[in-house]
């Protein structure tokens, strides 16, 4: 739109009932923007000091508005502040318990069949809720405003004097308090899994082994509440872990090397480098190696402590091109032509994530992974080098090894039995120019006594001056011979 008509208290801004904040920021897209810049004094499309609304955004992060005459503006290099809206918080509403949350029935208003002060697990949530007493069995309606959330720690601690623990049952340790006011107890943690052993089973207290700790401990009922599967599993996990430290790792695990790497039972591997667990309790090598795939060598074998495992996020960045890779283009796009090759310069983490910008810096584009090739060291040091020497060229208005006759270049190697072939190095000119394979004819110095013509190509010569830098001819002369 054009400019907009204000109220302005401070540093904030009305406009049609709506405030907005001055911030220090990029603009985006719906932010008020206000024209700061001498320039709106003279060209007019833009008024010194209105306000204009963030229609766009480019790929530039450049902004743009409707000017005065209603047309699309781009704001870069203009000067301006940004305002964005200010909103009001948005009032909290109680969340709705779902099927799978727990609630505590706390009244009794529509005649429901369950117990005030209970806890119950939610089975349906239409309309009113259903809920799984502590004893398995369903209750019939509960309203919601006879509900407040609970936890599954509080259904389960309910479910344990219901259900019974039996021997061979497993339970987790909730509760260390002292009773009576004696201290907490300091033979058992908070967290702890313990294998069910006897008891008196009238459900008051059981007796148990912890996984890894103390054994014939007692625990009363509302201490305790059924372990899960995964639970117990993780306990019996850390105590294997702590006699063999190879059980941290399984069959698939990402790991990076850290130690250890280019000697026996490493040859192959690399310090630094990432590979794959494929057996993390291998025999071979007296059993105490983790044998890795991915080096130069099949396997690998290394100890618990030289190999560090990934996390998910190490993981999901090893699928993504690092920022300042070289690559090659694979398809053809509007700013990039197939086959180019750039560097990427940023990683927007998108649909089209890649910033790739050629070598010179004449143009940019984005792309997918799947559209770039990321090329080796070797390829990426030989595209370097290719794009200085384009860059030198281009400096002077030429393509690569686009040589003119009055030319002062270098002999720098022999090709096809030149007449120059002796004097490696010399500093000659360019006297003629045909369409031939050999199209660069050079001045033969009068001391040179090989009869040898000397029709050159490119690949033997390098530019010293080029004519247009010669100050000793008045006018390039130009031609073909």
């Amino acid at each position: 739109m054009a400019k907009l008509n204000v109220t302005i208290p401070a540093n904030e801004i009305v406009i049609e009932g709506e405030t907005y904040r001055r911030v220090d920021r990029n603009a985006a897209l719906g932010d008020v923007v206000k024209i700061t810049d001498e320039e709106a004094r003279e060209v007019g499309v833009l008024t010194f000091d209105a306000f204009y609304r963030v229609e766009r955004v480019d790929r530039a992060d450049d902004p743009h508005v409707l000017d005065n005459d209603g047309d699309d503006y781009d704001l870069c290099g203009w000067d301006y502040e940004v305002y964005e809206k200010v909103t009001e918080p948005e009032p909290t509403v109680p969340r709705r318990l779902t099927t799978g949350d727990y609630g505590k029935v706390v009244s009794n208003g529509v005649g429901h069949n369950y117990k005030i002060g209970s806890v119950v697990k939610i089975v349906s949530a239409q309309d009113d809720y259903v809920g799984e007493k502590a004893d398995g069995t369903r209750g019939n309606y509960l309203n919601e405003r006879n509900v407040v959330p609970a936890t599954e720690v509080e259904f389960l601690a309910q479910r344990v004097s219901v259900l019974r623990l039996k021997i061979g049952d497993y339970a987790k340790v909730v509760n260390v308090s002292g009773i009576g006011g004696n201290p907490p107890r300091s033979d058992v943690n908070i967290g702890d899994i313990v294998e069910i052993t006897g008891g008196d089973f009238f459900p008051v207290q059981f007796q148990g082994n912890v996984i890894g700790g103390d054994k014939g401990l007692w625990f009363m009922a509302e201490r305790l509440v059924p372990a899960t599967e995964a639970e117990v599993a993780e306990a019996k996990r850390k105590i294997a872990q702590a006699s063999d430290p190879r059980s941290q790792f399984v069959k698939g695990d990402k790991v990076r090397l850290v130690s250890g790497g280019g000697r026996l039972p490493l040859n192959g591997y690399k310090d630094g480098e990432v590979y794959e667990v494929i057996d993390p309790g291998t025999s071979t090598n007296g059993g105490k190696y983790v044998r890795i795939i991915g080096g130069s060598v099949n396997s690998g074998y290394a100890l618990p402590s030289e190999i560090v495992k990934l996390s998910a996020e190490e993981i999901e960045s090893l699928d993504r091109i690092p920022v300042g890779s070289y690559v090659k283009v694979l398809v053809d796009t509007e700013d990039l032509p197939e086959g180019a090759i750039g560097k990427v310069e940023r990683d927007d983490r998108d649909d089209r994530p890649y910033r790739v910008e050629l070598l010179d810096g004449r143009d940019w584009d984005y792309y997918r992974k799947d559209q770039l090739e990321v090329l080796t060291q070797a390829d990426a040091e030989k595209a370097e080098a290719q794009a200085a020497e384009a860059a030198k060229w281009y400096a002077i208005g030429r393509k690569v090894n686009e040589y003119k006759i009055g030319d002062i270049v270098r002999f720098v190697r022999d090709g096809f039995g030149n007449g120059l072939r002796d004097h490696i190095n010399i500093i000659t000119e360019i006297d003629k120019v045909n369409e031939s394979s050999l199209p660069y004819h050079l001045v033969k110095p009068a001391f040179v006594t090989n009869p040898n013509n000397t029709w050159a190509a490119a690949t033997v010569i390098e530019l010293v001056t080029p004519v247009e830098s010669r100050f000793d001819r008045s006018e390039p002369k130009g031609g073909v011979a």
